[in-house]
């Protein structure tokens, strides 16, 4: 087993660092005066000019807003006025005055736990040099949730565990992961159930620990769930092969003649293709495109990419035509 293929189970990485401005209220007891204040004091000294753009938005009701909740830029209850500066690549942001003054963000595809929390870290440290961060010297960092308090890091992988969902395994691993402060939550549910196999692993705790021992947690840890998927995967292939098979080429079918798909089939749908690739039963595109796929098929990137609110049918419609499109070339490559 290598550990390009333990890591290929693992879509997303993300690192994200709560910071307050000492001596300002948190924003909930903001005024929207006294926002734009907080908003000028730190735009005044975050990175500008080529690499980074600006965006402000003022209603929840804004396309380009609910594109950034189903990316996980922003929380989905944000209903204020906040503003969001990025890095063009995507891959830093930070969101002024939403829980917190401000939260420094790093998403990077796959497993890149350590590099995503460098990079947070490197923009945090510019913007410290700079701004007076309220601090404790008993607890921390100090944010709007007590349960950030401490090191204000949250870091996150988002992992597709197929193998561990099938073969009935995921609460004992969940329990496990409990033990040594992480915790594993459904990134889509559906009726209870995740959606799509789709989990985030993420640190519990953020008080009593520095940062790099917590992202050091979530690693190893990471690691051996990872392990224990793969292991799942090949139980799954000795004792159900041709009905997984089956279950996957369906998928396919489905996917490339399908004229209108709700977001939780579409990500069932998904999943299974994801799992064919990984096994090599499925050939002609990468994981890559793959993960890519997953951020265009939800509302917020559908409607962005229109232009206008869609309705529940033209929805489906359009994500089904996406899926036609995506899926088209993939072969099958196991008989």
């Amino acid at each position: 087993m290598t550990m390009d293929q333990l890591q290929e189970a693992v879509v997303r990485s993300r690192v994200r660092l709560a910071r307050n401005v000492e001596g300002k209220a948190f924003p909930s007891k903001l005024n929207a005066v006294e926002k734009e204040q907080i908003k000028q004091q730190i735009f005044a000294v975050l990175p500008t000019g080529k690499g980074w753009e600006w965006q402000a938005y003022k209603e929840a009701s804004d396309l380009a807003l609910l594109n950034m909740k189903a990316r996980g830029f922003v929380r989905p209850q944000t209903m204020d006025a906040i503003w969001i500066a990025r890095s063009q690549d995507h891959v830093l942001s930070a969101v002024v005055c939403e829980e917190d003054h401000l939260r420094i963000q790093a998403y990077l595809p796959g497993f890149q736990l350590k590099k995503a929390h460098e990079l947070a870290q490197q923009l945090e440290s510019k913007l410290d040099a700079k701004l007076d961060f309220a601090f404790d010297p008993d607890f921390g960092y100090l944010t709007a949730q007590v349960a950030n308090a401490g090191t204000g890091l949250r870091a996150s992988i988002l992992v597709h565990l197929p193998g561990l969902s099938l073969t009935g395994l995921m609460d004992r691993v969940s329990v496990a992961a409990g033990q040594v402060g992480l915790t594993i939550q459904p990134h889509f549910r559906s009726g209870g159930e995740a959606t799509g196999h789709l989990y985030r692993i993420s640190n519990q705790t953020t008080l009593g620990r520095t940062e790099s021992e917590l992202v050091e947690t979530l690693q190893q840890v990471s690691y051996q769930i990872l392990q224990r998927e793969w292991n799942a995967r090949e139980t799954l292939i000795a004792s159900r092969k041709t009905e997984l098979l089956d279950q996957i080429t369906r998928s396919l079918g489905t996917l490339i003649y399908a004229r209108k798909m709700g977001l939780h089939e579409a990500l069932d749908l998904w999943s299974n293709i994801r799992l064919g690739l990984n096994v090599n039963w499925l050939g002609n595109m990468e994981c890559d495109q793959l993960n890519d796929i997953l951020v265009q098929l939800s509302a917020g990137s559908l409607q962005e990419v229109a232009g206008q609110k869609l309705t529940v049918h033209e929805l489906e419609s359009r994500r089904a035509s996406l899926m036609r499109e995506q899926f088209a070339s993939v072969l099958v490559l196991e008989e």
